[in-house]
């Protein structure tokens, strides 16, 4: 699948996607979920993930993502995944 290349003014960034599952107590939930560059700590991307769990975002390749899961209701911690790599 060709993903799109971010046009930036000196530079192209090209792109992948990230994607998984929220689970909460082994069932799927829509949650917020956010994508953080490992090396800046910057909010690269954020969504929403449905029903069923399922979460697709489009972030640079050329960084490793931490991607955290956050529970409005506050009574479970984030749920972190540490070292990801878009594909």
């Amino acid at each position: 699948m060709e993903l799109p290349i971010y046009s930036g003014l000196f530079q192209s960034i090209r792109s992948r996607k990230i994607s998984g599952i929220v689970y909460e107590l082994g069932l799927p939930v829509s949650r917020t979920v956010r994508a953080y560059s490992r090396a800046s700590g910057a909010i690269l991307s954020s969504t929403k993930s449905s029903a069923d769990g399922r979460y697709e975002m489009i972030v640079p390749e050329d960084n490793d993502y931490m991607i955290v899961s956050i529970d409005p209701s506050r009574k479970f911690n984030a749920v972190i995944q540490d070292m990801v790599k878009p594909k």
